[in-house]
C-alpha cells in the first residue's frame, strides 16, 4: 500500500474510530463512511442512480456566479418574496426554484423576480420532489456556480458579524461545503398569520443552538444526495463548520456559532402550522416519512422554542423591505 492510501485510511477510518468515544456518534460515522464508499464506487464506475450526480469528467471552468440558492417549494407563495429579498440582500446572486405541484399564486408572485433575471423557475412534479430536484440543480450548476446554498423557505441565513453571506463564504472558503447550524424559532404566540416580515414577527427561539445543519456546497464536489441536510463528496470529503470542524451527515453537536447561523422558523403561527399538517405538504422523503407537523402536537409546538428573544435578524429588515418595494410588494412581503 502506498503512503497516500495509508494516510487516508488513518485519517478517515482509524483516527475517527479511536477518538469518537460516543457509541451513537461512532455508529453515525460508520454509516456515513459506508455510504461514502458505496457512492464513490457508483460514481467512478459510471453507474446511474437517482441519488448520484452524473458529472464525472466534467471540466470545471471559472464559474460565472459566485453564490446561488436552490429551493424546492409547494404552496409557499406568501413567503417567497421575503425569502428571496432577504437572501439577495445577503449576496445570493440567483435562485433556482423547483415548484412541486403548487396550487397557489406562485407564478404571479415570482414574475417580477423572473423578469429581473433573479429567478429560474422549474416545474418538478415528481413526488417527493427530493432528491431528484437536488441532483438536477447541482448537475446544472457544475462549472457555472461556485457555491450553491440548499435550503427551504422557513430557513434564513443570518450572518452574526455584520458581513454578508457571500463575504463570510469567501473568507471561510471550505473545501467541499459549509455546514451552518439551525436555531429553532417558535410561534411568538401568534394564532393568525401576522402581516409582518417573518424575521420581524418571530423573534423568540430556543436558547440552544440546534445540532442540525444545512449546507452550502461546491457543486463539482458533490457525489450523492443523502438528505435535505447534506451530501457525500469526492475524495472522501466532508462539510466543515465555521471553525473548520468536519461535519459527517446532518448533525454538528456542540456548535457555538460566532459568524453564521440559520434561523429555522419551523412553527410560525398556529394558522401556518395547521397548513403544514397536510401530509402532501412535504417535498422530501424524510418529511413524508417522519411527519413532524401533526394536529395532536399543536399545543406543544405553539409553546416550545420561545425561551429567549433573538433580534439578530432585524438588522437585515431595511434591505429586505427596500428590495420588496423595488419588486412591487409591500414592506410585509405581500403584493402592493
Amino acid at each position: 500500500m502506498n503512503g497516500t492510501l495509508i494516510n487516508k485510511l488513518n485519517y478517515y477510518v482509524i483516527q475517527p474510530i479511536r477518538f469518537r468515544l460516543s457509541k451513537s456518534a461512532l455508529v453515525l460515522y460508520l454509516q456515513w463512511l459506508g455510504r461514502q464508499f458505496a457512492a464513490l464506487a457508483t460514481y467512478h464506475l459510471g453507474r446511474r442512480h437517482e441519488n448520484i450526480v452524473q458529472a464525472k469528467g466534467v471540466r470545471v471552468a471559472r464559474p460565472a456566479r459566485f453564490l446561488c440558492g436552490f429551493l424546492r417549494f409547494k404552496n409557499e407563495a406568501r413567503y417567497l418574496p421575503e425569502w428571496l429579498c432577504h437572501h439577495h440582500a445577503l449576496g445570493i446572486e440567483h435562485f433556482f426554484l423547483y415548484n412541486n405541484n403548487s396550487t397557489d399564486d406562485f407564478r404571479e408572485v415570482l414574475e417580477p423576480f423572473q423578469k429581473a433575471g433573479l429567478v429560474t423557475l422549474r416545474d418538478w412534479p415528481r413526488v417527493p420532489c427530493s432528491p431528484t430536484a437536488d441532483i438536477h440543480c447541482v448537475q446544472d450548476c457544475i462549472g457555472n456556480v461556485k457555491w450553491l446554498a440548499c435550503f427551504d423557505t422557513d430557513e434564513f441565513f443570518i450572518p452574526l458579524a455584520g458581513k454578508s453571506l457571500a463575504e463570510e463564504l469567501a473568507a471561510l472558503n471550505p473545501a467541499c461545503a459549509l455546514a451552518v447550524n439551525w436555531r429553532f424559532f417558535g410561534s411568538n404566540q401568534h394564532v393568525q398569520r401576522p402581516r409582518q416580515l417573518v424575521t420581524e414577527a418571530y423573534t423568540r427561539r430556543n436558547a440552544a443552538t440546534n445540532r442540525h445543519v444545512k449546507v452550502i456546497v461546491r457543486p463539482e464536489r458533490c457525489i450523492r444526495n443523502v438528505n435535505s441536510h447534506g451530501w457525500l463528496y469526492t475524495g472522501l470529503g466532508a462539510a466543515t463548520d465555521e471553525r473548520g470542524k468536519k461535519v459527517y451527515g446532518a448533525f454538528n453537536d456542540g456548535a457555538q456559532p460566532q459568524r453564521l447561523v440559520m434561523h429555522h422558523y419551523y412553527c410560525k403561527s398556529q394558522e401556518d402550522y395547521l397548513l403544514k399538517c397536510d401530509p402532501s405538504w412535504s417535498v422530501d422523503v424524510a418529511g413524508q416519512k417522519f411527519r413532524t407537523h401533526r394536529q395532536e402536537l399543536i399545543a406543544k409546538a405553539m409553546a416550545e422554542n420561545n425561551d429567549i428573544v433573538d433580534e439578530s435578524a432585524l438588522k437585515f429588515a431595511p434591505q429586505t423591505k427596500a428590495l420588496l418595494l423595488k419588486f412591487g410588494f409591500s414592506e410585509d412581503g405581500l403584493r402592493a
